[in-house]
């Protein structure tokens, strides 16, 4: 909970949110949105697929899971609970698990790590895994 007399026009949060289950989410939306003005933005970077933080090739419950949104339909119900309307997405990882194996495996040759993941990332997924929300306090 997020207590402050003060109202904001804009809100960010950054490789925060995704930690949270979904319960803990509508909190914290709920608590950002008593933060904004009427009209505030809230800026933030979602995750649309599970993510593991841990061993390259992960073991079950090994590492830190990220919680995930399912789709983008499901995270708009979840903003519009708490007051919020996404104004835009903006999707900036495509192939997140690409680029965690290339960083891993070719540690010690980091150009062709950045090669293989630059090529991965010009390949069209069906949805990005990780992207930037504007929304805005309605």
């Amino acid at each position: 909970n997020i207590k402050t007399e003060r109202k904001y026009d804009m809100a960010m949060s950054f490789r925060f949110i995704w930690h949270l289950n979904r319960e803990q989410r509508l909190r914290a939306y709920q608590s950002i949105f008593s933060t904004l003005k009427s009209g505030g933005i809230f800026l933030f970077d979602v995750l649309f697929k599970r993510l593991y933080i841990g061993r390259c090739f992960k073991k079950e419950n090994d590492g830190i899971e990220m919680d995930e949104h399912r789709n983008i339909k499901e995270l708009q119900f979840e903003l519009k609970q708490a007051g919020l309307e996404i104004i835009e997405y903006l999707p900036y990882i495509n192939h997140t698990n690409c680029q965690h194996i290339a960083s891993r495996l070719f540690r010690k040759k980091n150009e062709l790590a950045i090669s293989i993941i630059n090529f991965f990332e010009k390949i069209k997924p069906v949805f990005p895994h990780e992207g930037l929300v504007l929304c805005r306090k309605k």
